[in-house]
């Protein structure tokens, strides 16, 4: 099925981890209750996933041992076969964020540990693959959290970034503590990228900022 076909507005996109081709379109147009659609051969067919969401983003472990489909809504799902099948995860509980698609990430030697941000919530965090979730804010002084990152080199070392400014978390986001020295008062921090040097980025309506040191 080609992806005009779908009947999806093609505004996410994601290349899935391990499987060489594939790819992830979830639609956030007007087709709502459209089905997210997958490609195993770099986008020359397409194949519906079987979601009932039609607004998912992704997250997973780099080893692509699991991948997670989050809603708008806080509606959860996983897969472990690489997006051709999915299980129902429990449902988050707020919603996530709607400003970033990087409001989730899976610990990078553990696929059933999976962090989420959302609106009013916090921090919420599973052990054990989304079947069970709780908050995580001790220390977080925003809990409307935009975005989270962790560092590619030390995967317990994760960003927030929040509508009170950007937090770190050392031991993967059990404690978080304030670091908004230098960001010019920014008190809303839209998304955070680190780099595979582990330099991290923050994205403010002041504009993009360096975090010097740690």
């Amino acid at each position: 099925m080609p992806l005009s076909e779908s009947g999806l507005l093609p505004v996410y996109l994601d290349v899935l981890p391990i499987d060489q081709g594939a790819l992830f379109v979830a639609s956030h147009g007007d087709r709502l209750g459209a089905s997210p659609v997958i490609s195993h051969d770099n986008g020359t067919t397409w194949v519906s996933t079987q979601l009932r969401e039609g607004r998912l983003v992704l997250a997973y472990d780099p080893q692509g041992e699991a991948i997670y489909a989050f809603s708008n809504e806080g509606v959860a799902y996983r897969s472990t076969t690489q997006g051709a099948s999915w299980s129902d995860c429990e449902r988050v509980g707020f919603r996530p964020s709607e400003i970033s698609t990087q409001f989730a990430l899976v610990h990078a030697l553990d696929s059933e540990h999976v962090l989420v941000g959302t609106r009013g919530g916090g921090v919420l965090v599973s052990g054990d693959g989304c079947e069970t979730w709780r908050q995580s804010n001790n220390g977080l002084g925003s809990l409307f959290v935009n975005a989270l990152a962790a560092d590619p080199n030390d995967p317990d070392l994760i960003y927030a970034g929040t509508d009170g400014g950007a937090y770190v978390s050392f031991d993967s986001g059990e404690n978080w503590s304030e670091m908004n020295d230098g960001l010019l008062g920014a008190t809303v921090v839209y998304s955070i990228v680190v780099d595979p040097e582990g330099n991290a980025y923050a994205a403010t309506p002041y504009g993009i900022f360096r975090l010097e040191a740690r």
